[in-house]
């Protein structure tokens, strides 16, 4: 336990660490982070891999496909919610009717599982298998600051620099 003095109220809280990156998922009481092991919710591709690299009818895996699809989503350039969008589509439309599977923790047979956006997005994020998307989103971060600042920083009638908008005040 920390102890942080809050000097602006005059009174000093308790506050619990947490990892910011939690890799204890097999321990699901007291576990956090905002990875798929660290979920509730059902993952697809955590929870199934590809089949193989040598496919004899050449036919891909749902799992391969669905990576396939994404890596070319991703070398469009395409943001997150259309590639979160197409994942979720080509799940539902053609792999959700037959999937099922036992889950680890109950052992039930779930039958079509649901897979749910933000579970689709979580695993785009941090799963590390594409890492072009959180390039693509650290890219996208800046591009909205820089847009913003620029849309801010000068007197509309003068055309002057607002002194408190401009660069230099933010290392002050």
């Amino acid at each position: 336990m920390d102890v942080v003095n809050n000097s602006y109220m005059g009174e000093s809280i308790e506050i619990e660490g947490a990892p910011a990156y939690d890799i204890s998922g097999w321990n699901v009481s007291g576990s956090c982070g905002p990875q798929c092991s660290m979920s509730a919710n059902y993952c697809f591709l955590c929870t199934f891999r590809e089949e193989s690299d040598d496919i004899t009818d050449g036919e891909e895996d749902d799992c391969g496909a669905l990576k396939t699809m994404i890596r070319a989503l991703a070398r469009e350039k395409k943001e997150i919610p259309t590639i979160v969008n197409s994942v979720y589509s080509l799940y539902e439309k053609h792999i959700r009717p037959q999937c099922e599977y036992t889950h680890p923790l109950t052992g039930v047979l779930v039958k079509k599982p649901k897979w749910n956006k933000n579970s689709i997005q979580t695993h785009l994020i941090y799963s590390r298998e594409f890492p072009d998307l959180f390039d693509s989103i650290v890219e996208q971060v800046f591009h909205t600051v820089i847009n913003s600042q620029q849309q801010r920083v000068m007197n509309k009638n003068t055309g002057a620099v607002l002194e408190d908008r401009d660069a230099r005040s933010w290392t002050q």
